[in-house]
């Protein structure tokens, strides 16, 4: 999801088609896209949040629902990137690859 909005964001830089770009369209465009990443992001942790609990009474599955909740907490700050610095966000944006990681490492030791 974040790609294809990177691809939108690409249109500022690069006109396609020629289409002229006024300052108010510009707004518009950049509410919008900054609209969309909130959306996002709070659904990415809503799918987190949901996907930890249901692996918490599994086997290690303890350690990837605590991980979760810390990773949906940092989601949650993610999603309101216009008022956090852009370390803090890059802290909050990968903590979904690192959790990923770590859950499918866990879970996938406990199959054997």
């Amino acid at each position: 999801m974040f790609v294809l909005l990177d691809l939108l964001i690409g249109r500022l830089v690069y006109p396609v088609n020629s289409y002229p770009l006024t300052k108010d369209s510009m707004i518009v465009y950049l509410s919008l896209i900054t609209g969309t990443e909130h959306m996002i992001s709070l659904v990415m942790a809503l799918a987190i949040l949901l996907f930890s609990i249901s692996f918490r009474k599994q086997t290690k599955g303890g350690m990837v629902f605590v991980v979760g909740i810390v990773t949906f907490g940092l989601q949650i700050i993610a999603s309101f990137s216009w008022l956090i610095s852009p370390g803090l966000l890059l802290l909050c944006r990968l903590s979904f690859p690192i959790w990923l990681v770590l859950a499918g490492f866990l879970l996938s030791k406990n199959k054997n």
